[in-house]
């Protein structure tokens, strides 16, 4: 009895041990409390500001958060399903191993002075830590009108077609002529003309993108030039699984693009908690 005792102590302190590494692995603290209470249906949330540090962060692309409990002194749930799991956030390079994520909530009690309990886990993602979940698509262009043949793609059941501006003029203007446009091409055209009438013409700077990811595994998708450096665009608009992307200049032809995919090696998941936040 007395090594069972022994053992069961020496396995409790390694669990508590495990656990005291794991939580140092990050910490969350609190930066920026909005409070907009009121009765009306419109701007009435709180938002709080979390702040994730943390040497693990220093390697890694983005992380999300996910709510499990947001509850004020009188208990009241204050998780908006919509708000429930974040967007990926992109680790700021200026501030490496740190990083904020605003989390928008329900309006608090009239009568309550603090947010008793903010809990749930964050996911980090790194990509460094598995090859298989970085595909780059060298002079993708070249593909435009065809979907993608890249093995890991179609592994994880990923189907991405390119179509660039100029193809999407020329296949209006054939649409117009009553030429038969059936087909990948016809298909985004139709899906197109379903997010915005029929257009007469794209920015000529627009890449199209029809991307279906059966599984959810597609975390970002980046344009980079030949030397790897990345090609901010301006914004994107998508409807279902057309997303089209706006650049300053149009890009060049020997551009690349780049998915981000989750996969188990790339992804650590960190619970935390944090407790008595001030309303303001």
């Amino acid at each position: 009895m007395k090594l069972n005792s022994r053992l069961f102590i020496s396995l409790v302190f390694a669990l508590l041990l495990i656990n005291i590494l794991s939580a140092q692995e990050i910490k969350v603290k609190v930066g920026e409390v909005k409070d907009s209470r009121t009765t009306g249906e419109f701007f009435a949330e709180l938002e709080v500001q979390l702040i994730f540090i943390g040497d693990i962060l220093e390697n890694a692309k983005s992380l999300k958060c996910i709510l499990n409990t947001a509850v004020d002194e009188t208990e009241r749930d204050l998780i908006k399903d919509s708000e429930r799991v974040s967007e990926f956030t992109d680790i700021d390079a200026d501030s490496p191993g740190r990083t904020t994520i605003p989390v928008k909530l329900k309006n608090p009690s009239r009568k309550s002075m603090t947010v008793k309990e903010i809990s749930g886990e964050v996911e980090i993602y790194n990509p460094k830590k598995d090859a298989n979940s970085i595909v780059t698509v060298k002079n993708f262009a070249k593909s435009s009108g065809k979907e993608l043949s890249e093995k890991v793609l179609k592994d994880s059941d990923i189907h991405v077609s390119v179509l660039t501006a100029d193809q999407y003029q020329e296949i209006s203007e054939k649409k117009k002529a009553d030429v038969d446009t059936s087909g990948l091409l016809g298909q985004m055209i139709n899906a197109l003309a379903g997010m915005f009438g029929n257009m007469s013409s794209t920015n000529p700077n627009n890449i199209i993108l029809k991307v279906v990811d059966v599984n959810s595994n597609i975390i970002d998708i980046e344009f980079l030039d030949q030397s790897g450096k990345k090609i901010p665009h301006w914004g994107k608009m998508n409807m279902d699984d057309i997303v089209i992307y706006d650049f300053e200049n149009k890009l060049p032809e020997n551009a690349q693009l780049r998915f981000y995919l989750r996969t188990d090696k790339s992804l650590k998941v960190i619970p935390f908690v944090i407790k008595d936040i001030d309303l303001p």
